[in-house]
């Protein structure tokens, strides 16, 4: 995600409250500025890079006391230096590069620009979603562009409905969109998506009932990064009745970063669809409160290889079968280190639905969801694997089979029990009902195989060995824990 400057100092930096008045630069070298011209932020520290200037040809910095911080961005070869305001200076950039320095193929977005800019700078930032991937999109065609591009987007809320219900921000191959941003950084590791949220919303404004089928339509090697996805409603015929929030046929994005809430289809994937063998890379999600008629009240796929990796789905519903996710068609899951907390289903799998070719499922947790048959994990074809994951408190009973199916649970702590190797049956003892830590006395610390769960789990921490508690597991660690939560002492 990339957090290099305070949230402070970014909304500090370059603003009016930290602006020095105009002519307070003297015109040399990158030499400090007197002392008693700055401003302080009341107990006399400094506030960092509080504005710019151009010092032989590249973009210096400056505290908010003058003190002059050193180099901040060279200019590419050919762009030149400018001073757009007293207090803040800029390499400007051609279109179809961004960055402090030019040197990334791309274009800039931001909802508050005028329209006409060509994105190639924040002063210049493109108005529309669809017109800076397009715009990115544009310059990859160009004789010396890179092999992919990107877009930056600033934070607030891109409305998609313009006038049609098949309305939809295409993503394009070879393009990364990335949010987060605030509209003055020069480098994408200087964004925080989660603190400056960048919505695309499928209505036409504020409280609109109008609303697309898909918000998002995907494309084959093209990344999403740091949005949340809101507001898509799939209810027409086929295709337009699943993938509200995002819709992939026959493409394999990768989504980084984002929450898909309060999407609904009217038959599978009230968060994303994926028909035709669509493959999705899918890390670090949020998916909450979305809604199918049918099958997958997050997410389902037809057909493809999908892998979900960190990822949290909570208090999603299906009216068919799985209620976050659900697969079909030779579909292959992968899913490790993400909880499934709450989800329901009025048929089968509350939180996993798999009639693919296999579904595997490692160093998760799966709790709180319901179904008339498995609240938890269902095997309805193919083959199922569950090691190192907690399936507890799912009603009416955590997993189950087809005749046809089968699966295999390793070191898993399950409630009502499973056979198979290092299986418990005993209450994980969770931190709190919404808190699905483990602690100091749970029966799944140290208890995983080691050399099947990730090295690291659902927010990054690497595997630790209590010393309080007799190692259990298996593999190398021999002290990884079940669940997304490794236990920190």
């Amino acid at each position: 995600m990339g957090t290099s400057r305070t949230a402070a100092a970014l909304c500090c930096a370059l603003a009016a409250g930290c602006a020095r008045g105009p002519g307070s630069y003297p015109a040399d070298t990158g030499t400090d500025l007197a002392a008693n011209d700055g401003l302080d932020i009341g107990d006399g520290a400094c506030v960092p890079r509080a504005s710019t200037r151009c010092v032989s040809g590249a973009v210096h910095s400056y505290d908010s006391c003058g003190t002059h911080e050193g180099l901040l961005y060279e200019c590419s070869p050919g762009v030149e230096c400018e001073e757009v305001t007293a207090d803040r200076a800029l390499c400007r950039c051609e279109a179809g590069t961004i960055g402090g320095s030019c040197e990334v193929c791309g274009a800039l977005v931001l909802a508050s620009a005028p329209a006409g800019g060509d994105g190639a700078t924040w002063d210049t930032a493109i108005r529309t979603l669809q017109e800076g991937i397009d715009a990115a999109r544009d310059a990859l065609a160009l004789p010396s562009a890179p092999p992919r591009c990107e877009v930056w987007v600033a934070q607030g809320t891109y409305h998609v409905y313009s006038g049609a219900a098949t309305d939809t921000v295409r993503l394009r191959a070879g393009v990364d969109v990335y949010g987060g941003f605030t509209g003055v950084e020069g480098a994408r590791e200087e964004r925080d998506a989660a603190l400056h949220v960048t919505r695309i919303d499928g209505g036409a404004s504020p409280g609109s009932t109008e609303r697309v089928y898909h918000v998002v339509t995907a494309a084959s090697d093209a990344v999403l990064d740091g949005f949340t996805v809101t507001g898509g409603h799939a209810s027409a015929g086929f295709p337009n009745s699943g993938g509200a929030g995002l819709f992939a046929w026959a493409a394999s994005p990768t989504i980084v970063g984002c929450t898909f809430t309060d999407n609904r289809a009217s038959t599978d994937g009230g968060a994303i669809m994926g028909w035709e063998g669509s493959s999705f890379t899918i890390e670090s999600c949020l998916f909450w409160g979305n809604e199918a008629g049918n099958d997958g009240g997050a997410l389902h796929v037809s057909g493809g290889t999908t892998s979900i990796v960190g990822c949290f789905f909570a208090d999603n519903a299906a009216g068919g079968d799985g209620g976050a996710l659900a697969s079909s068609n030779e579909a292959t899951l992968d899913i490790s280190t993400s909880v499934f907390r709450g989800n329901t289903a009025v048929a089968s799998g509350g939180s996993i639905h798999s009639a693919g070719q296999a579904c595997t499922v490692t160093g998760s947790t799966v709790t709180a969801g319901s179904a008339a048959t498995a609240g938890g994990i269902w095997i309805q074809e193919g083959t199922g694997l569950v090691t190192g994951s907690i399936l507890w408190g799912d009603t009416a009973q955590e997993m189950g089979l087809a005749a046809t199916a089968s699966c295999l649970v390793s070191h898993s702590d399950v409630q009502g029990g499973a056979a198979g190797t290092g299986n418990i049956d005993a209450d994980p003892l969770f931190a709190g009902p919404d808190d699905l830590h483990l602690l100091a006395s749970s029966p799944c610390i140290d208890a995983a195989d080691g050399s099947a769960v990730p090295a690291l789990d659902i927010e990054g921490n690497s595997r630790v060995d209590d010393p309080a508690t007799t190692d259990t597991g298996a593999g190398t660690p021999s002290w990884a824990d079940m669940g997304a939560y490794e236990y920190q002492p």
